[in-house]
């Protein structure tokens, strides 16, 4: 059977997530598949995928060890999501990926408090990527404090917005940046598992940083390839 990386990222999400059950995204399995840095939009299929040509040599992965299941959390937080502008759309035609913080603010008193705080995250989130997509396109001369920045930015509306950080991760983070990280934020669902740091020349140190707040720090960088046969 001749696939490609696209579709075998794509029979890998109906595998977890038909097959097993887990209530994932598609992120994770076309990230794994296609390597190197893109940018992805989930609103498919078909799903839209931009690739950008930039290679760090400088990330450093923290393990925080604290195992979670990704499918509770995560169902829990696509509900909330939902439900949220479920309830927005009775009063206006708001789309997820359109709608601004001033608009969300404005139409607050329509949904809970909790639906309003995940809204305000997956927002939030969303122009913080699209900012670090734009810098990404400006190819040999992007920012990297920003996207640092960005990163940073990001942590924080998962932790203090979409409620998913937990104290170990946050240790994790704050030593991180501590040691010279240009940014840094959990990875995955949350409630455990672990974080990335962008540290360039600051490699070791904010290594040796993860290990003393507990965690278990690799050095890494992105692979080009993705997912591949080796003998």
């Amino acid at each position: 059977m001749n696939l490609n990386k696209e579709k075998i990222a794509l029979l890998c999400f109906k595998a977890e997530n038909l097959i097993l059950g887990v209530n994932c995204g598609i992120m994770d399995q076309y990230s794994s598949s296609l390597g190197g840095i893109i940018g992805l939009d989930c609103d498919g299929p078909p799903y839209r995928v931009e690739k950008y040509s930039t290679v760090f040599s400088s990330l450093v992965i923290g393990d925080s060890c604290v195992r979670r299941s990704a499918n509770e959390p995560l169902t829990l937080m696509k509900n909330q999501l939902y439900i949220g502008i479920e309830n927005l759309q009775k009063v206006a035609p708001f789309d997820l990926k359109k709608i601004t913080l001033e608009e969300l603010k404005k139409a607050k008193s329509t949904i809970s408090k909790n639906e309003y705080k995940r809204l305000q995250g997956a927002i939030s989130i969303r122009d913080i990527t699209e900012e670090a997509q734009r810098n990404l396109g400006r190819k040999d001369s992007y920012d990297l404090p920003l996207l640092g920045e960005l990163l940073t930015k990001q942590q924080d509306a998962l932790r203090d917005l979409l409620e998913v950080s937990i104290p170990e991760i946050d240790n994790l983070v704050d030593a991180s940046l501590k040691a010279g990280a240009l940014g840094a934020k959990l990875t995955g669902a949350g409630y455990g598992g672990c974080i990335i740091a962008l540290a360039p020349g600051k490699e070791e140190e904010v290594a040796l940083a993860i290990e003393n707040a507990g965690g278990k720090a690799i050095l890494c960088q992105v692979d080009p390839e993705g997912g591949r046969k080796e003998k």
